[in-house]
């Protein structure tokens, strides 16, 4: 599947839940490797400024802080 797309899947969840499951699971659900979406996390944390942090005791994504505002570039 595309990337714009998958970016999207997961900036969504992390907008309404404020959480996204471990790498593995989302890789199982997107058909894809979990490198892909950990590449795709860093995207979103380094590129659109996401505070996102890896919470190893629930093994979940999760948001450290509140979201940037929109951008339009």
């Amino acid at each position: 599947r595309a990337t714009i797309a998958r970016l999207g899947w997961l900036a969504s969840k992390f907008r309404k839940e404020g959480q996204v499951e471990a790498t593995n699971k989302v890789a199982l659900e997107w058909e894809c490797s979990y490198k892909t979406i950990n590449r795709d996390i860093d995207a979103l944390r380094n590129f659109f400024g996401f505070p996102i942090v890896y919470d190893a005791n629930q093994y979940k994504w999760r948001l450290a802080g509140p979201l940037p505002e929109a951008r339009i570039l």
